[in-house]
């Protein structure tokens, strides 16, 4: 998400010896305390990010990742890491050190970029080395990227011994056919509670924008391959309401962005099962036009404006969910 590592050296020692430790744990230990170094991680990146030029796009979903991590290892943990306390006190000399100190300035955000991938890569390496099974749905055992380390993608039906596990024609309607069935599922679930946890309550106020109740009930009549390249374009276009000017919203940041970068998740995963235009293009243009110009541009893109957005696009995700629940019959 940015450039080069730098070479340059942290002031504060690395803990080599908690690393040590924890390769002796039992997988429970090992479990709590990848689950804490990943709650670190994400309360580390929560602070002033306003000097950084990384591409911000990969930092949203950075930020997602590490999100879904800890969520899916919470599931694991019945109480608190017994390490948690060296933990907290090594990322706190971090941030004094090295963010506090330079005013969390380009440059100490680069520091912190380092370590932390040192991090990941020995978590890596724990989960690696974890053989036996902690919960139901177990824990991937290899990462598909250095930061993906422990991101579950759903698949339960791997095959053992190379064999490739058999898949049912529905299975196999695209190469992101088992992500729509199932993954989409998990990140709209998430989507969702991101959207209605990152502000109050939802508002009761009417939007002056007919909701397009027509266009799903076409769409539930439609064929797979329809349905899937209406989610993308739904999912893009909400993604650009959300690329507006967004000042005076007071609603959690953080949480703001892991929607945006769960949003941009589902619609990189969608992309690869379409290949041309959805035929309900045009019609989304047009109500998300009239939802942008009568409602964000119409009040300035004050609070209120972006909370009826708010409200509308909780609509929209909760309808687009049960489009990809009824997903049964395979694309051509």
């Amino acid at each position: 998400m940015g450039g080069d590592i730098t070479d340059a050296r942290v002031h504060v020692p690395f803990p080599k010896t908690l690393y040590t430790s924890i390769h002796k744990a039992q997988v429970d230990d090992k479990v709590k305390f990848v689950h804490a170094s990943i709650d670190q991680i994400i309360k580390l990146f929560d602070g002033n990010l306003d000097a950084v030029t990384w591409n911000r796009l990969k930092l949203e979903h950075f930020l997602i990742i590490l999100d879904r991590q800890s969520r899916e290892l919470q599931k694991c943990v019945s109480s608190a890491s017994k390490y948690e306390k060296r933990l907290n006190r090594y990322f706190r000399k971090l941030k004094k050190n090295i963010l506090k100190q330079r005013k969390y300035d380009a440059h100490s955000w680069e520091l912190i970029r380092k370590e932390v991938l040192r991090h990941l890569q020995r978590l890596d390496l724990i989960m690696a080395a974890t053989k036996t099974s902690v919960n139901p749905t177990g824990l991937v055992e290899k990462p598909e990227t250095t930061l993906e380390l422990l991101f579950l993608e759903g698949d339960s039906q791997s095959s053992q011994s190379g064999r490739k596990a058999t898949r049912s024609p529905a299975q196999d309607f695209c190469d992101g056919c088992n992500w729509i069935q199932h993954g989409f599922r998990r990140v709209s679930g998430e989507s969702l509670s991101l959207l209605s946890e990152m502000g109050g309550d939802i508002t009761d106020a009417r939007v002056h924008v007919p909701f397009p109740k027509t266009l799903y009930t076409s769409i539930h009549k439609a064929q797979v391959d329809d349905k899937v390249k209406f989610l993308h374009e739904f999912i893009d276009q909400i993604i650009k309401l959300f690329d507006g000017n967004l000042d005076a919203v007071t609603w959690n940041r953080l949480k703001l962005t892991h929607f945006r970068a769960a949003l941009h998740r589902q619609s990189g995963e969608l992309q690869k099962c379409v290949s041309s235009a959805s035929k309900y293009e045009k019609r989304l243009n047009r109500y998300f036009r009239k939802l942008k110009k009568n409602v964000l541009k119409q009040k300035k893109y004050d609070a209120h404006s972006w909370e009826l957005i708010r409200r509308e696009v909780l609509r929209h995700l909760k309808m687009l969910d049960l489009i990809s629940a009824a997903m049964k019959a395979p694309v051509n």
